[in-house]
């Protein structure tokens, strides 16, 4: 599963221009050379989208289009002044 969205973000960029995900070509040619991908073993499948709506809500990936909706109803909160 990593190996495949690992492989997905490497094909985005070979795509360049012609990629769906533009945002993630775009964020992999700004980050070139900084850029380093990590992860964390999750011993229950159940608990996957719970540590990743975590982590989105702690990191605020800019590179990210979807929040978890808590962190949607705040962002919009605060850029709604």
């Amino acid at each position: 599963m990593l190996r495949d969205r690992f492989s997905q973000y490497l094909s985005d960029k070979k795509r360049g221009d012609l990629s769906r995900r533009l945002h993630v070509v775009e964020m992999l040619d700004k980050w070139d050379g900084y850029l380093w991908f990590y992860y964390a073993v999750i011993h229950k499948r159940k608990d996957i989208k719970k540590v990743e709506n975590a982590l989105l809500a702690a990191y605020l990936p800019p590179s990210n289009h979807k929040f978890p909706a808590s962190v949607r109803h705040a962002l919009a909160k605060i850029f709604s002044h």
